[in-house]
């Protein structure tokens, strides 16, 4: 399919079909376990071979939560599967669940087809993707909506721990589409702030949004528009927004529910008993951090004071950011987790003061909290997102960050790429981080981990 075909009508007419004697088990799956949906799937069918919709039995089988399909002859097919999950909207909208899923047909296999459902992500600001978007899909590109240079999109969660992946493309002009796009990302956050340049006459933007846990797509974007549905939010971007500006009060309290969402009060909150001392700048943060951090009970304290800290003084950029790196190094593995994901989401783009400290980078707090999160994803077994989000920092932030820590933040990524047994770029990251910073601690830490490569690579296989 051509990249601008992506209009998709909302009916099928299937010719009728005789039922084959053999069926075929279906498995429908979210998040890799079977998937319990309050509505009955509706299934359409299509024979790839041909290029046509057909007719196609399938039924529950009894007692098993699976479907049986009357087996189609040999060939390649698309399995279309709708599920209308939520009754407050029409089908194949927000919270929905709607699939293609190709799978092919021989003689002996598959033995059963499985299926990934996705579920419709409902996207809230600034277009609410639960009505109709007049002009979104089919108008020309003057009567798309328009956004400003900088737009914040933002949307509900799929599933816990979910990670969603954006990506702005350009349609028009003498763009390639889908080869080139304009800017792209990973976020654990539920919203994303994008800087994006005015489009010319004649050309859009199409933005995909598609979210993921443990390596596999759980949902994904759909818009709709006269008849038609697609899986773009399709936009023009003047100088000026349309939207007005957001107060900074009405600001404030967005961010304190994205916190509160996603960085809920530990269960032991109850259990600190009450300070003496209170949080109300970034002076009396760091002062109490340097107090001491001896035990369970002095962590969860700086923790508490820390997170009340947040709550009352949310328009301080400065003390948020400080204090939710600092919270790290008092929380527990998935607490720790937690806000590196949220720190690196919500303050990529945060400038530090840097008037108290001579050697700092205004973007050296931003590198320290990836450079923990990238470690967290290799002890997680998850490389490939360690080296994607030290990628995005060296490639959208390198400049802002002093080199001794970006020194250490190419050792988590050399890492990655020895779990993922790449061993060449390991070695190479590593020596990407000592070209960078070649004298120091920092650097003396990285020479020891290329010298306990070069044994490793040295050994002799089992096979020897």
């Amino acid at each position: 399919m051509s990249p601008l075909s992506h209009l998709i009508p909302l009916a099928f007419l299937l010719a009728p079909a005789a039922a084959p004697a053999q069926y075929l088990p279906v498995e429908l799956l979210f998040d890799g376990k079977p998937l319990q949906a309050a509505a009955r799937p509706e299934f359409s069918c299509r024979d790839d071979n041909r290029d046509e919709w057909i007719a196609c039995e399938i039924s529950p089988e009894p007692g098993t939560g699976r479907y049986l399909m009357a087996r189609p002859a040999p060939g390649k097919y698309t399995l279309h599967i709708e599920i209308d999950e939520n009754k407050n909207n029409p089908v194949r909208f927000p919270g929905d669940y709607d699939v293609f899923h190709q799978f092919e047909v021989t003689g002996d296999s598959p033995s059963v087809v499985r299926v990934d459902m996705l579920k419709l992500i409902h996207v809230t600001d600034p277009w609410d993707n639960n009505k109709d978007l007049d002009g979104m899909l089919t108008g020309e590109w003057s009567k798309k909506p328009q956004a400003g240079r900088t737009l914040t999109l933002k949307w509900d969660p799929v599933a816990p721990l979910a990670e969603y992946d954006y990506a702005v493309y350009q349609f028009g002009g003498s763009s390639a589409g889908l080869s080139h796009p304009v800017v792209r990302g990973t976020t654990h956050a539920t919203s994303v702030t994008l800087h994006l340049p005015v489009t010319v006459p004649g050309v859009h933007f199409g933005l995909q949004l598609t979210a993921q846990r443990n390596g596999r797509c759980i949902g994904q974007v759909f818009t709709h528009d006269a008849g038609s549905y697609g899986e773009w939010i399709e936009f023009v971007v003047r100088n000026s927004p349309q939207k007005p500006a957001v107060s900074a009060a009405a600001a404030n309290d967005a961010f304190l529910a994205e916190w509160k969402r996603a960085i809920p009060k530990p269960a032991w909150w109850d259990d600190v008993p009450p300070s003496p001392l209170a949080i109300h700048s970034l002076g009396d943060l760091l002062a109490v951090w340097q107090s001491g951090m001896n035990g369970d009970a002095s962590r969860r304290r700086f923790y508490k004071l820390a997170y009340q800290a947040i709550l009352d003084r949310r328009g301080d950029e400065h003390l948020v950011a400080e204090a939710i790196s600092l919270m790290a190094y008092a929380a527990d593995s998935e607490g720790q987790f937690r806000l590196l994901q949220f720190g690196v989401d919500r303050f990529f783009f945060y400038n530090q003061r840097t008037d108290n400290c001579a050697n700092c980078k205004i973007g050296d707090l931003t590198g320290e909290m990836v450079c923990d999160l990238a470690e967290m994803y290799v002890s997680r077994g998850e490389p490939e997102a360690a080296v994607r989000i030290v990628e995005r920092l060296v490639n959208e932030r390198g400049q802002d960050v002093s080199a001794y820590n970006l020194a250490l933040t190419f050792e988590a990524k050399s890492r990655a790429y020895w779990m993922m047994k790449d061993f060449e770029s390991a070695k190479a990251a590593i020596q990407e981080g000592l070209r960078r910073f070649p004298e120091g601690w920092q650097a003396d830490r990285l020479r020891k981990t290329l010298e306990q490569y070069e044994k490793e690579i040295a050994k002799p296989s089992a096979n020897e």
